[in-house]
């Protein structure tokens, strides 16, 4: 059967903007199993703090879910693995369910090697405005292009932060629009795109 994994790493303590929009991911799909015939299988990356003090058991939010497993790294050094020891990554994909599709959903996505992989873009002003911005958020943009280099689709849900996107990263053919139709622009049809704003601190 067709498997979807589903990175819950926002679902976490106080639930952000992201937190929200995927616990309600979540929910929806579990819903939509047996009708669309698929199985989901839920992960995610732990914090800093519990990874050091090895604590890998699921939030709470996620204990509802059949399938949910931990991916025993956290997003910050799994970034950092990418960039300079990208060899070890493969160790912890046998902690995933062995997915079909990924969905990253807050600007980042495992590279798992045997999957499709989507990335979900919620918000990129803090490119317009660094002003504004935070330190952890400061940090996604060099993250974010790290992924695109084994990133399939990219969801955003907004054609502005599309425009930011092309403008201020790279003009990207795995960028669409999700809300209505993919923009005229978007030349891979199969490459498709979904926006939010409270960031998460992976480090707490």
């Amino acid at each position: 059967m067709f498997k979807v994994g589903i990175d819950a790493t926002p679902v976490r303590g106080k639930l952000t903007g992201i937190g929200v929009y995927t616990l309600n991911l979540i929910n929806a799909l579990s819903q939509l199993q047996e009708i669309e015939n698929f199985t989901l299988d839920i992960y995610f990356h732990p914090s800093v703090k519990n990874w050091l003090k090895r604590n890998l058991s699921s939030p709470e939010l996620l204990c509802q879910y059949p399938h949910v497993s931990c991916l025993p790294i956290p997003v910050s050094l799994a970034d950092r693995l990418a960039k300079y020891s990208p060899f070890i990554l493969p160790y912890f994909e046998k902690k995933l369910e062995q997915p079909d599709i990924i969905q990253g959903t807050d600007h980042y996505i495992f590279p798992y090697q045997k999957a499709k992989k989507i990335m979900t873009i919620h918000d990129l002003t803090f490119i317009k405005f660094p002003e504004y911005s935070t330190n952890i958020v400061k940090g996604y943009l060099e993250r974010i292009k790290r992924c695109l280099s084994w990133t399939d689709a990219i969801i955003t849900f907004s054609e502005n932060t599309k425009q930011v996107h092309d403008a201020d990263i790279e003009k990207n053919e795995k960028v669409g629009d999700v809300e209505n139709e993919v923009g005229e622009d978007i030349k891979d049809e199969n490459k498709v795109k979904m926006n939010i704003w409270d960031p998460v601190d992976y480090n707490k």
